[in-house]
């Protein structure tokens, strides 16, 4: 048992999608034969996702809503376990928790989200409470311009 290739993280979804390429080409023909991506609509600045970022998880419009709203789901449960832990002081809980919800907000193309992820994580890391809690407003922020926008989209699209 070997080795033959290696992609370390953190990786985005144009180095993953090339490395199965190389070592799976008929799965990947065949994919790339189903259907062309979906041209979207001019990045608005103040739209909380980059849909550059989610376009490459998913193209088509339909399926990045839905994604969307499953990722809302899951990133509303991290965020209240998130604050649970740091109330508790279990900062390296924190930290991995922050890291988890950073990874999940960059792949769907939430990048305030994730900035404000990734800030908390770094305050845990060093123990840097008032740091945690200016970066835990921020995520809330972030989070609820998140909310507002994704439930416009579902009644808007």
């Amino acid at each position: 048992a070997g080795m033959d290739a290696l992609l370390v993280k953190p990786a985005n979804l144009t180095q993953l999608k090339t490395m199965l390429a190389a070592w799976l080409p008929h799965v990947v023909a065949d994919r790339s034969q189903t259907a062309p991506a979906t041209p979207h609509a001019r990045q608005d600045a103040s739209c909380p996702i980059n849909y550059a970022e989610l376009s490459q998880v998913v193209s088509d419009r339909a399926e990045q809503i839905q994604v969307l709203h499953d990722f809302q789901a899951h990133i509303r449960a991290d965020r209240l376990k998130l604050r649970e832990l740091l109330e508790q002081g279990d900062h390296a809980s924190a930290e991995r928790s922050a890291h988890r919800m950073k990874g999940s907000s960059g792949m769907v193309g939430a990048t305030e989200l994730a900035h404000a992820c990734a800030a908390l994580e770094q305050a845990a890391h060093a123990d840097d409470i008032e740091a945690a809690r200016a970066a835990m407003v921020v995520l809330e922020a972030a989070f609820g311009r998140l909310e507002t926008y994704l439930a416009g989209l579902s009644v808007a699209h």
